[in-house]
C-alpha cells in the first residue's frame, strides 16, 4: 500500500541533509529514507520538496505491513541496501573517505534516525563515518551502541577531486567519541603536504559541531627537491621516493642515512 510520512527535526540544533548558514540544516530535493516497521516489514521512502526545507514529506511503500497499535517506525536516512533492523537493533554504514562538498557534507552521509508510533517522524542525529550498530533510547535519540571494524583515519577529498578553496567551510562527520590523546591532521598537496597534531583532548558530541578556524595556520608544508643534475633525481626517485609520486620530498630525503652504491657507476655534474 502507499503511504506517507511528514518529516522534521527534533534536536534544538536542527541537523539534515544539507548545511545551511547558521548551523540549520535542511532537507536536500530526492533525499531518500528506509522505514521499518518490525523486523519484517521495510520500504525506500522519497521525499516529496523540491528545494531544500526544513520539513517535507515522504511517499512510498512498506513490505508485508500490518498494523498494530503497539507497533512503530523506524525511519533512518540515508536510504542503503546495507541498512538492516532486527526489530530491536538498526545496524547501519557509512564510508570512512568523504567527499567535500563547499558549505556542507557529502550527500546521502548524515546518519538520522527517527521513531513513531504514527505518521509524524522527528529526526535525531547520528554522526557516523564507518559501520556502526545504534540503538534508540527512551527519549527516541540514537546513540551508538556497538563500532563494528572501527577505522582511526577519516579522510575528506577535495570535491570534484580539485581544490579546496580559501576561506571556506568544510565538513567531516564523525563518531561521537573522546580523543583522549587529541588528534592529527594531515594536509595532502600534490606533491608534498602537512601535518598538524594536537594534545588537547577533544570530545565529539552527537549533533554539535566543532571548528577548527584556519585549521593549516603555521604548519610546514613538504616541499620536494629541485635538482640541477637529471641523473641525480633519477637515482634518488629510484631509490628513495617512498611513496611512488614521482617526486623527491624534504621529508624522504631526511629520511636517506646512507647512500650506499645507489651513486657508483652513473656520470653526475
Amino acid at each position: 500500500m502507499g503511504m506517507k510520512f511528514s518529516a522534521s527535526f527534533g534536536d534544538i540544533h536542527p541537523t539534515r541533509t544539507a548545511l545551511m548558514n547558521g548551523g540549520q540544516v535542511l532537507w536536500d530535493a530526492g533525499d531518500e529514507i528506509d522505514v521499518y516497521y518490525g523486523a519484517s516489514s521495510q520500504g525506500k521512502f522519497v521525499s516529496l520538496n523540491t528545494e531544500p526545507a526544513a520539513g517535507t514529506e515522504f511517499v512510498g511503500d512498506l513490505s508485508n505491513y500490518v498494523y498494530s497499535e503497539s507497533g512503530s517506525y523506524i525511519a533512518v536516512y540515508p536510504h542503503s541496501a546495507a541498512n538492516s533492523y532486527d526489530g530491536s537493533t538498526l545496524t547501519v554504514e557509512l564510508p570512512d573517505v568523504q567527499n567535500g562538498r563547499e558549505g556542507t557534507f557529502d550527500s546521502n552521509l548524515f546518519i538520522s534516525i527517527a521513531k513513531s508510533s504514527g505518521s509524524d517522524l522527528f529526526f535525531y542525529n547520528l554522526c557516523g563515518g564507518v559501520e556502526v550498530k545504534v540503538l534508540l533510547d527512551g527519549d527516541n535519540k540514537p546513540y551508538v551502541s556497538e563500532v563494528i571494524d572501527g577505522k582511526t583515519e577519516i579522510t575528506l577529498t577535495a570535491p570534484g577531486g580539485k581544490y579546496f578553496q580559501k576561506d571556506k567551510l568544510y565538513y567531516i562527520v564523525a563518531l561521537p567519541a573522546v580523543l583522549e590523546k587529541g588528534f592529527t591532521l594531515t594536509f595532502k598537496k600534490q606533491p608534498g603536504g602537512a601535518v598538524r597534531v594536537s594534545e588537547k583532548t577533544v570530545e565529539v558530541k552527537r549533533s554539535v559541531w566543532g571548528t577548527l578556524y584556519r585549521a593549516d595556520k603555521g604548519v610546514k608544508y613538504d616541499r620536494p627537491i629541485e635538482f640541477a643534475d637529471p641523473e641525480v633525481q633519477r637515482v634518488c626517485l629510484a631509490n628513495w621516493d617512498s611513496d611512488g609520486d614521482g617526486y623527491f620530498l624534504e621529508s624522504e630525503a631526511e629520511a636517506v642515512t646512507s647512500f650506499g652504491t645507489a651513486f657508483k657507476g652513473p656520470a653526475i655534474r
